[in-house]
């Protein structure tokens, strides 16, 4: 089950000492607090309660504080694919081989890449294996950095904020 957020605003204590509470009971030198209660969404973990008491608190603000303090899990990067090359990044590919050997039946003129049929091309007839292998290598790259962002993530324990009680 999903856990939402629910706010909910006591009246002001009839003997306030300021006598000047608005009508949520936090007005301008009256006494205020803000009880916050979670709920572990972590399987036989319990939940807990967080109690700030304060002048002028403001439910909305202490929400953004409450939650600003759960622990930052980096997302997981995608992996990449042959579509996500950029042209870049097929430049660097290009130049990293370009002096490589060439198939049966192709040539460099100096400036392009020839075949037998008089065909020219910028790039080395077997860039479509280069650019695999350099996928192939980003991907191993990003599995092990996925993996560690498993393992920081599989000691957080999530939790949701399911009431929020101004006193």
């Amino acid at each position: 089950a999903r856990h939402g957020v629910q706010v909910v605003e006591d009246p002001p204590p009839e003997a306030s000492s300021a006598g000047d509470a608005g009508p949520s009971g936090a007005g301008e030198g009256s006494a205020a607090a803000l009880r916050r209660r979670t709920t572990s969404l972590a399987p036989g973990r319990e939940g807990a309660e967080v109690l700030f008491t304060g002048v002028g608190l403001r439910p909305a603000d202490l929400q953004g504080l409450v939650e600003a303090c759960k622990v930052q899990v980096a997302a997981m990067a995608p992996l990449r694919t042959r579509a996500s090359i950029t042209a870049a990044e097929l430049d660097q590919i290009q130049d990293a081989h370009q002096l490589d050997p060439l198939p049966e039946g192709f040539f460099y003129n100096g400036t392009a890449y020839v075949n037998f049929m008089n065909e020219a091309s910028k790039l080395h007839p077997q860039i479509e294996d280069f650019v695999a292998e350099f996928v192939s290598q980003q991907n191993e790259s990003i599995e092990r950095a996925n993996a560690e962002v498993a393992v920081q993530g599989a000691g957080v324990t999530p939790f949701a904020i399911t009431e929020v009680v101004c006193v």
